[in-house]
């Protein structure tokens, strides 16, 4: 191995011997995982065999990769839904609430209002006792 790049790939796919026959699946940007490998001279059947065996393995992974976005795609959708009914209980409960505050401010004025109109009765009542009291006197 004559270049620092080769060495490095040797190195990372554990070459034995040569010619290597490597299949690489790419695990992320930096990483590649070795699928299979064949070393020194090698027959049509056995790197048939390899190739057939890696694509099962492909397969599998790339199933196993299908089925995991397709999980992550409901958990997202299942939070989405849940996120949306927790903003509508929350909407729902800012109404009860705000319709609640309404209901006591309506029953506050009511009050006031009658306790108003009582007092005003009151000082009716008053005055007119005070009138009544004064013709008295006066008789």
């Amino acid at each position: 191995v004559a270049r620092m790049e080769s060495h490095r790939v040797a190195m990372m796919i554990h070459a034995r011997s040569y010619p290597c026959f490597c299949v690489l699946l790419p695990a992320s940007i930096d990483e590649v995982r070795v699928v299979g490998t064949l070393n020194g001279e090698m027959q049509v059947d056995a790197v048939v065999a390899l190739l057939t065996h890696c694509l099962e393995e492909m397969e599998s992974h790339r199933t196993e990769i299908v089925a995991r976005r397709e999980q992550q795609a409901e958990d997202r959708y299942l939070r989405e839904e849940q996120d949306r009914e927790y903003q509508q209980a929350l909407e729902m409960d800012r109404k009860r609430e705000e319709e609640r505050q309404a209901v006591e401010r309506e029953a506050r004025e009511a009050q006031r209002l009658e306790e108003e109109q009582r007092r005003k009765e009151e000082e009716l009542i008053a005055q007119a006792e005070a009138t009544r009291r004064e013709v008295e006197e006066q008789r």
